[in-house]
């Protein structure tokens, strides 16, 4: 986030300040890499969406250095640095929907089906387990 503010504050040629932050960056970066392993064997958390902001400073730093030295390949190289970051927020986002699926479908598994009587008495055996409401208890 602070190498795009400085970008956005001095355009033109990056200077040393620059370089120093893209530095920094670097060292994160292959910080976080070298822990990808780690990250994989840990069960999966909301916790995790804390990766997806520095992930995404981190790649419109590099989309803004890419824009100000036009490298060869730099719309390739655009291509995957946006990849990359869209990647992870989407596979973050699909834990997630998977993690509140789980979730619903537990709670809903632990409801029973609510009697349908007439008179206190079922009405019919396929009435009563067809019955869409459910009640909070938990089947035992």
């Amino acid at each position: 986030m602070g190498g795009s503010a400085y970008f956005a504050l001095h355009p033109g040629r990056p200077d040393a300040f620059a370089f120093g932050i893209a530095g920094y960056a670097a060292v994160v970066l292959i910080a976080q890499v070298r822990l990808l392993p780690l990250y994989g064997r840990l069960s999966f958390s909301p916790s995790f969406w804390s990766f997806t902001f520095p992930a995404a400073a981190t790649a419109t730093l590099a989309l803004r250095w890419l824009a100000v030295e036009h490298p060869a390949g730099h719309k390739v190289f655009a291509w995957i640095i946006v990849g990359f970051a869209t990647a992870l927020v989407a596979a973050i986002a699909v834990r997630s929907c998977l993690g509140i699926a789980r979730w619903v479908q537990s709670q809903l598994a632990g409801m029973k089906p609510a009697s349908v009587t007439r008179n206190s008495q079922p009405i019919s055996k396929e009435i009563t387990h067809a019955t869409v409401g459910y009640t909070t208890e938990r089947q035992t």
